[in-house]
């Protein structure tokens, strides 16, 4: 399996709070179930897509103190947890968590929309 080279494997270590990137936490109970396997899948074949809307992925496993920073059940096999560039929760699922529903909901928010708007005019 391929991984991007933003991904952060958090097994005892903090979230970063760069707000100059959005972030994906991916919190699992072992990183190899098929559900984060499913998922670190469809990332992967988006990179390009996420790395132009500034995602960064960190899997957490096994570290109760962001389970409960983030309020994740530590039972809950699979959560996935969005963060704005505003280190705001925008968006929280059990399930896995397509390219394209990923990147609609990203290209709503406000900021997304004026970065694209930035990066129009410098063209």
């Amino acid at each position: 399996m391929i991984f991007f080279s933003t991904m952060i494997v958090c097994l005892s270590g903090i979230v970063s709070s760069d707000t100059d990137k959005r972030q994906l936490l991916l919190f699992t109970q072992n990183k190899d179930t098929g559900l984060a396997e499913k998922q670190l899948a469809i990332w992967t074949e988006a990179q390009a897509e996420m790395q132009e809307r500034d995602l960064t992925i960190t899997v957490i496993a096994g570290n109760e103190l962001l389970y409960k920073k983030y309020k994740v059940d530590s039972q809950t096999d699979f959560t996935v947890i969005l963060l704005g560039k505003d280190g705001i929760e925008k968006l929280r699922t059990q399930n896995l968590l397509t390219a394209n529903k990923l990147f609609a909901l990203i290209d709503a928010m406000p900021m997304r929309r004026q970065e694209m708007r930035k990066k129009e005019k410098n063209q």
